[in-house]
């Protein structure tokens, strides 16, 4: 069968400055490489917003993967610049651009990357 499609939603509380400058760099540095590596239109963005609040406010702005088969997979924190610049050095690693081995079944490696020093 096939692999499951995964995307990933950026998720944060958009009434603490400083969620929000995470935000902005998140924005900046990663957001368009995680929407070409889990296969989305990154024209499809509603309009001057690349952030979309689901289920309240997280108490750190985090990156909500979703796979295709409708179900939430699991929430990693980005806290920090460091944060967004380290997941998007690791989704432009992927040599193919598409969704990586480890993540097509199992969130955990991307999980365990962000937490690494």
């Amino acid at each position: 069968h096939d692999a499951l499609r995964w995307w990933a939603i950026l998720v944060h509380d958009s009434s603490d400055p400083t969620h929000d400058v995470a935000r902005r760099s998140f924005q900046r540095v990663a957001w368009k490489l995680i929407f070409r590596c889990f296969g989305l239109d990154v024209g499809k963005l509603p309009e001057g917003k690349a952030a979309t609040i689901l289920g309240g406010k997280p108490e750190v702005p985090c990156v909500r993967l979703y796979s295709s088969d409708g179900k939430y997979r699991e929430r990693h924190g980005l806290a920090t610049l460091g944060d967004a610049m380290r997941l998007s050095a690791w989704v432009e690693s992927c040599e193919d651009c598409s969704v990586p081995e480890t993540l097509s079944h199992d969130p955990t490696p991307l999980a365990r990357f962000l937490e690494a020093p």
